[in-house]
This record gives structure tokens, C-alpha cells and sequence, in this order.
């Protein structure tokens, strides 16, 4: 790490244009991605589930040329990353004992740093589930093994943790983000491709403004973009990012080119949070590996933190109104309960 850091990190969530089941390409519009993003700040950029292949290649998931394809593109990705801290999330298929799995890469400094795995079935994999027996399992890729781990949290040189979450554990009864918040993640990064409805857009925001709010912790999502093919489904490209409820950052949905969105965290703030609530005091039984170290590089100017000049009043018209009515309704509850007490027969007010 920067040994002027001073604690803020920049987070970039990626939609890149997809050329469906070609990661050779995808890799190429991916690396100008991630080099747009670094020279703007970022520590950390992220792209949509099976980024490197598109999600929505069927049963060529179950062709091993699409997985080589895949496995080739990655170690070209991985190439770019050489020498340089900031982190870059993509998405592939891995296959393992004639398993499929859905995996996160985690690429820095010319290597892969680690391999996240989604412990749910996606939509396009039919067995594409991590054993939940096993912690972790290793795979072998471009000439060495790799252990695919789930639960994992990311450790920078400054205490900054993130970890990573897909789209289908994020909607989930029990979510991996819970387990992450508690062991001290300050991020929650999740990969998605959620086909498009009429209100999944106000449902998923609402999901992930309570999520932030809950685990008090940034929680950043980018989902696949529309270049995505299937019959019956089409997919929006949404990155959004929130903290404390709110969504600080958002790029434009069903664009045809590749967007990014971005905002700055400060962990420092979060860790403030949970000691003042006794946040972490009730550890879930379900503890993740061990932090995989990594040091990531930290912006000197906060350009895209959440600051409002007036940080305790809402924007929104309606909802400073409702606001307003809660405080006095506070105030004439606490005024008529000392009434009540004190059985006073006259008030001056």
C-alpha cells in the first residue's frame, strides 16, 4: 500500500459491451475497462457474473473449448494487472472433477490472487454448486492449482476488507454478505446477470439499500448487460452502489457500450458504526477462511464519496416530510407522557 494512504478507496462497478461466448474479446473490452478505471482512481474494479463468456451460453458451458477459451482469456487479463495493486473481478465457468462451477477470479500484480465460487445453482448451470462439504477445492489453470475457496474475505495492508457475493446468494434467505459483515468485510461486492422485469429494477435496489444499511457496509453489484441472448429474457446492465440505505452511485442501464459507475468508501466510518452499535459482538457459527492478504492502493481526493452539505436532511421532498411528521409526533409523545406524569393542567408551549 501507498504509504501516503489515507484510508479512502475508490470502488468501480464495470458493465463491459459482451460479445456472447467469445472470451477473447470479452477480454479486450474488459482490459480497456479496467485501464479507464485505474487512471480514474479506482482500487477495485468489478464486472458482471461470467463477464469473460456472457451467462447466458447454454449448454456450451458444458464444451470444454469454451471453458479454455475462458481459461486463456484469464491468463491474458491476468498479464495486465502485472505490477499494478489495483484489483480486477471477473467472472468465468471452471470446470473441476467433471463439475462446473461459477467463480469469481481475483486478479493483481500479474497473478490470481484468489477464486471465489457461488455456493448456488445459476440460472444457466444446472450443477454448477460448490459442495457444501468441502471449504475449498483446488483447480488446475493455465499450468498451476488454484483452490477455489467460498466465504472468503479479501485483507488489505490497512485493515480495508471486501468479499465477494453472486447474484442469485444475494436474493437468498441465508446470504453470504452476513457472514462477510460480521468478520469485518467493509464491502460486499457481488456479480449478478438478473434478467430484467417490470419491477426487479425497484426490488433490487430495495434489496440492496437495506442490505448496506444492515451490514453497515458498502455493497456494490454489477449485472450482465444486454448484450446477453436467451428466448424469453432480457438483461439491463445495471451497477449500482450503496451505502447507509441510499444509492450513492448508478450508471445508465440498457446502454449498448460498456459503463462504469463509481464511489469512494471510507472503512474507517463503518468500523465507527459497528462499534457504537455492537455490531460484530454475535459472530455467525459459519466462519469464513482465513483474509487473503492483498494491499490495495487508496485516492488522495474523495471526488465520488456521498457527501451532502446538509448530511441529516433528505433530498426528497416526501420523505423530509415524513420525517418532520416522525420527529413531532417523538416530541408531542414525550410532551404527553410528562403530561400524563406529572398531571399538569396547564402547558406552555
Amino acid at each position: 500500500m501507498d504509504k501516503q494512504c489515507n484510508g479512502i478507496y475508490r470502488i468501480a462497478c464495470a458493465v463491459p459491451k459482451l460479445t456472447l461466448g467469445d472470451p477473447a474479446a470479452n477480454a479486450t473490452e474488459i482490459a480497456k475497462i479496467y485501464k479507464e478505471a485505474t487512471a480514474n482512481g479506482a482500487s477495485i474494479v468489478l464486472t458482471p457474473e461470467l463477464s469473460l463468456t456472457g451467462a447466458s451460453c447454454g449448454d456450451l458451458f458444458w464444451h470444454r473449448e469454451l471453458v479454455e477459451a475462458g481459461y486463456a482469456a484469464l491468463k491474458d487479463l491476468t498479464k495486465i494487472t502485472l505490477n499494478r495493486s489495483e484489483v480486477l473481478i471477473i467472472g468465468l465457468p471452471i470446470i473441476s472433477e467433471s463439475k462446473i462451477f461459477n467463480c469469481a477470479a481475483v486478479l493483481q500484480r500479474g497473478a490470481i490472487v484468489g477464486l471465489s465460487a457461488s455456493t448456488k445453482s445459476n440460472r444457466q448451470f444446472s450443477s454448477a454448486r460448490l459442495d457444501d462439504k468441502y471449504e475449498f477445492r483446488d483447480v488446475h489453470i493455465n499450468d498451476q492449482y488454484i483452490f477455489v475457496l467460498h466465504h472468503s474475505i479479501y485483507n488489505d495492508d490497512n485493515n480495508f476488507r471486501f468479499a465477494i457475493e453472486f447474484g442469485d446468494e444475494a436474493l437468498s434467505l441465508v446470504r453470504p454478505s452476513v457472514d462477510y459483515a460480521r468478520h469485518g468485510a467493509h464491502a460486499i461486492l457481488c456479480m449478478a446477470s438478473y434478467p430484467e422485469t417490470a419491477t426487479s429494477t425497484y426490488t433490487l435496489k430495495t434489496a440492496v439499500k437495506a442490505t448496506s444499511t444492515q451490514m453497515m457496509a458498502t455493497y456494490a453489484i454489477a449485472s450482465a448487460g444486454v448484450h446477453e441472448s436467451t428466448a424469453d429474457t432480457v438483461c439491463a446492465g445495471h451497477a449500482f452502489i450503496a451505502q447507509e440505505g441510499k444509492i450513492v452511485a448508478e450508471n445508465v442501464p440498457f446502454s449498448r457500450n460498456s459503463t462504469i459507475c463509481y464511489s469512494d468508501i471510507i472503512p474507517k466510518w463503518f468500523e465507527a458504526q459497528r462499534i457504537r452499535t455492537g455490531f460484530a459482538s454475535d459472530l455467525s457459527q459459519c466462519v469464513p477462511q482465513q483474509p487473503v492478504p492483498m494491499p490495495l492502493p487508496c485516492v488522495t481526493t474523495p471526488d465520488y464519496l456521498p457527501l451532502r452539505r446538509m448530511a441529516f436532511i433528505p433530498d426528497d421532498a416526501s420523505e423530509l416530510a415524513e420525517l418532520c411528521e416522525n420527529a413531532l409526533s417523538i416530541q408531542a409523545a414525550a410532551l404527553a407522557k410528562r403530561v400524563e406524569v406529572t398531571h399538569s393542567k396547564r402547558l406552555v408551549v
